[in-house]
């Protein structure tokens, strides 16, 4: 589809920037996987860069913190 996109929009203007956004593209591996398959010239992160990355920090944290042994009160 961006392929699609970046092809009708240099038909009308071959001097346009290309941009991917948003849709499955969440991760780096994401975006060589886009690179490589259509001629999209950048991608802009929003949430793949400031939202996505902190959430999975704070998801294995809490992972971790919820995995520690509890010690047993005992006489």
């Amino acid at each position: 589809m961006v392929q699609e996109i970046a092809e009708l929009t240099w038909h009308e203007n071959p001097e346009c920037i290309v941009l991917a956004h948003g849709g499955a593209v969440a991760t780096p591996q994401d975006t060589t996987y886009l690179y490589e398959h259509c001629a999209a010239q950048g991608f802009v992160g929003a949430s793949s860069i400031e939202r996505i990355p902190i959430e999975r920090a704070v998801r294995e944290v809490v992972e971790d913190f919820k995995n520690q042994q509890i010690r047993t009160p005992g006489p």
